[in-house]
């Protein structure tokens, strides 16, 4: 039923419905309502609501043993200094203004200043960014594992 007619009979038994515990689908099947919506909107326009029991929280155990803090730990150890990166056939590692568009542009540092691998093996005007040692290592076939 779209526009669902709630006429003074219609309102009553529902109310008697709602005092005789039914829930809101009981409801609706007891009076031939398609959906059960229909009465929670009513339900709630009327004002009449479950009065649900409010169950206290158990309450927490205390600690019967004082709070201590945890025993001193060793210090961690220092960091180590990063590996050098790979000398390239040309020279030390380029930077990144370095870059032109025959040097291999495969990123040899994590952090910076980034360098990159600068081998005059790559034609980046034509789409090729890496020297042939980057370029195996950056395009594998499907199934082809990492040459240990």
């Amino acid at each position: 039923m779209k526009n669902f007619d709630w006429s003074l009979e219609w309102v009553a038994m529902l109310r008697r419905y709602f005092e005789a515990g039914l829930s809101a689908s009981q409801i609706a099947a007891e009076m031939g309502i398609d959906s059960r919506n229909a009465v929670v909107g009513k339900l709630h326009r009327l004002g009449l609501k479950r009065g649900y029991a409010v169950v206290p929280a158990k309450p927490r155990p205390r600690r019967t043993t004082p709070f201590r803090p945890p025993a001193v730990l060793a210090p961690p150890p220092p960091k180590t200094a990063p590996a050098p990166a790979p000398a390239s056939p040309q020279g030390p590692p380029i930077e990144l203004l370095e870059l032109t568009n025959e040097t291999c542009r495969w990123a040899v540092t994590d952090e910076p200043p980034h360098r990159f691998c600068g081998r005059l093996e790559a034609d980046f005007a034509k789409g090729v960014s890496y020297c042939r040692q980057h370029m195996r290592m950056a395009y594998r076939r499907s199934g082809e594992e990492e040459a240990a």
